[in-house]
């Protein structure tokens, strides 16, 4: 008897799956549906629930990083002679010129200064291992900044000493570099580099959490904001320009004194 009951309780629940199945293929079967669902509220879950129930399950992940940018300017430039100083401040700090004179090229020194600021512009603190700033040609570090910064290999100048910066903090070192003026090029470039093992965009380029060498500084870091360059442009005055001048104004002198005394003539005649 009991194994009839259970076999009719089960016919009856899969007459009623197929009933509901069939009926919701067609518009009025799901009308049908709609209704009795709404009739029996302990099984149905409003929409409304149903979104607030996944927003509570979603919580809220802040991913937080470190984040270096440096900044390299041009403070001032200074022609170093036994005689004289002559000290230049720029207009523009990534874009410097200056005019030598070409007479006094031998005897001149130039030494240009750099403020090279690391901003931290992520939202967590990180150490810099190193600020790296290349040149392309032969340099001496002034004494003032021999505590920050030493010489390594391949003209790059490096400074071990800006440490950990907290999320918006900026340190400044200052840099001052010395050049023979007949061993000067037409363009002085200079460019300064983090290398952080902790920064996202050296991380996310080395895909580990080692430390970029000095070596492997490429174009991938240099199209973020670990790097940035300047440039100083240096001229030769020949003088030509100012004899040329020298030359026009006596020149304009001696038409002026030429018709004043054409005309005086003129009168006495």
């Amino acid at each position: 008897m009991k194994r009839k009951t259970i076999i009719t309780i089960l016919s009856i629940i899969c007459m009623i799956v197929i009933a509901i199945a069939f009926l919701s293929r067609t518009e009025k079967g799901q009308e049908v549906i709609s209704r009795i669902s709404s009739a029996i509220p302990l099984f149905t879950v409003s929409e409304t629930q149903l979104v607030a129930s996944e927003k509570e399950a979603v919580l809220p992940i802040k991913i937080s990083y470190t984040d270096f940018e440096v900044n390299q300017k041009i403070k001032s430039i200074i022609e170093m002679r036994p005689e004289e100083n002559k000290e230049h401040r720029p207009e523009d700090e990534k874009l410097a010129k200056i005019e030598l004179q070409k007479k006094k090229i031998e005897q001149t020194t130039i030494k240009i200064i750099y403020e090279i600021d690391v901003t931290n512009v992520g939202e967590m603190s990180g150490i810099v291992d190193s600020v790296v700033v290349n040149t392309e040609n032969q340099i001496n570090i002034s004494s003032e900044s021999l505590l920050d910064w030493k010489k390594s290999e391949n003209n790059k100048i490096v400074c071990d000493n800006y440490g950990t910066i907290d999320a918006g903090e900026t340190i400044r070192k200052e840099l001052a570099i010395e050049i023979s003026a007949s061993k000067a090029s037409n363009v002085e470039k200079t460019s300064a580099t983090i290398l952080s093992s902790e920064d996202i965009d050296q991380r996310t380029i080395k895909k580990t959490n080692e430390q970029i060498s000095v070596d492997e500084i490429d174009n991938d870091i240099k199209q973020t904001n670990n790097y940035d360059e300047t440039e100083v442009i240096i001229s030769i005055s020949t003088g030509l320009k100012t004899y040329i001048l020298i030359a026009i104004i006596i020149l304009l002198i001696l038409i002026i004194m030429g018709e004043v005394t054409y005309r005086y003539l003129k009168k006495r005649k």
